[in-house]
């Protein structure tokens, strides 16, 4: 269970209190990775300083998942360690915490008090011990968030949950440029041929949407610098990679390195959360085999007579627009020919081709029909359909 704890001064307006700040920490060395709810996931302390008298001390559920409670508080040493005031914060979350009352939720508070009381045994006792263990504070809060990332993972992989939603992307994060190490621009092909060749698998996901990948020196460096890149509508996994090795490698070795790390954060998120690896491995393997001159589909039709696609290649260059193309096969005859569409960029793609009509001599490409759509296409100086007739493609 993990703790988060806020402060708010209503006559100083102050949000930052030192002492509150170390017993976070604290708290989360002795329960992070304490179970005690399938749904359940933190519990959030508000420290009301200088407290109206008007008010009263509420808790309640917030988003589902996280209980906030409010907890009235005196402090003079906002600023300044002080183990009388670390002790007294202690001492009034044990009391908050037994009371709370989680209406038709799964909650063990036993298991809870019990992290609580090993925590109590091990608390600071002087100021000296205080100052202490602020200097070691950093290292600890690594350790903590390992811990909490190692701990959603045992959990994802023991509470296999219904597939409920389609992928919409993958996305790929990386803070190596602090250290002067760029992954562009493969995070940016790979991210889009990846997103690409899972949607067309009609991967399923449970309870999110988008799979992200963070990428660091090792796994455990992934695991607690990706904290903070996560969202509801998401689910992280990791990868590493060598950067001395990156760095002395010449660009096709880079794109391997970085492809290696990124196959890697899949297949762990697909053991840890029981997502279809078999298309997961036909993803890798066509990437593998095609490398960055796939051509990706983007739409498709057919009828009796023909087989319609539009297809594109991700730029090498970031965010550079990609030319998209249409391509015809006809089942009868067996010709088949391509024809340029226009280059688009990959985000605004589907304000400009969203849907294909296949007439008896001509196809038609129609964009979203939407003021958002409209004004993107203005924006880029492009029309809203695109009509090519089919003997002029089939030569």
């Amino acid at each position: 269970m993990r703790f988060s704890l806020e402060f708010k001064d209503y006559k100083m307006k102050n949000v930052k209190n030192i002492n509150l700040r170390l017993l976070n920490t604290f708290l989360n060395e002795y329960t992070i990775d304490t179970y005690c709810s399938d749904i359940f996931k933190m519990i959030i302390i508000k420290f009301l300083n200088n407290f109206p008298s008007k008010r009263t001390e509420k808790q309640r559920t917030l988003y589902s998942d996280f209980v906030l409670v409010e907890i009235k508080s005196d402090f003079k040493n906002k600023q300044e360690i002080n183990i009388l005031e670390f002790q007294e914060a202690f001492n009034k979350i044990i009391k908050a915490v037994k009371k709370i009352n989680i209406e038709n939720k799964d909650f063990n508070l036993n298991l809870l008090m019990e992290s609580l009381k090993v925590a109590e045994k091990n608390i600071p006792n002087s100021n000296q011990e205080l100052e202490e263990y602020n200097k070691n504070k950093e290292l600890v809060d690594c350790k903590n968030l390992l811990r909490l990332a190692d701990y959603n993972i045992k959990m994802y992989k023991q509470q296999k949950r219904e597939f409920n939603r389609p992928l919409k992307g993958i996305r790929i994060y990386s803070d190596l440029e602090d250290e002067n190490v760029n992954l562009q621009p493969y995070i940016f092909m790979y991210e889009n041929i990846f997103t690409n060749l899972l949607k067309r698998e009609n991967i399923m996901l449970p309870g999110y949407n988008e799979i992200y990948i963070y990428i660091d020196k090792t796994l455990n460096d992934a695991k607690v610098n990706a904290f903070g890149y996560g969202a509801d509508w998401s689910k992280m996994t990791y990868g590493e990679i060598d950067i001395d090795k990156y760095i002395s490698s010449t660009e096709s070795e880079k794109s391997e390195i970085v492809f290696s790390s990124i196959y890697q954060g899949l297949r762990m998120i697909a053991d840890f959360d029981h997502l279809n690896s078999d298309s997961i491995e036909r993803a890798i393997n066509t990437v593998k085999v095609e490398g960055f001159d796939i051509d990706l589909v983007y739409i498709e039709k057919e009828n009796k007579n023909y087989e319609v696609k539009v297809v594109y290649n991700v730029p090498r260059v970031v965010n550079q627009k990609a030319l998209f193309k249409l391509c015809i096969k006809d089942k009868n005859s067996k010709k088949e020919g391509c024809v340029n569409i226009d280059y688009f960029d990959l985000w605004y793609v589907p304000y400009s081709i969203s849907q294909i009509k296949i007439r008896k001599t001509e196809i038609l490409i129609e964009g979203r029909k939407s003021l958002r759509a409209e004004i993107s296409r203005k924006h880029d100086n492009l029309p809203d359909k695109y009509l090519f007739v089919i003997d002029k493609i089939l030569l």
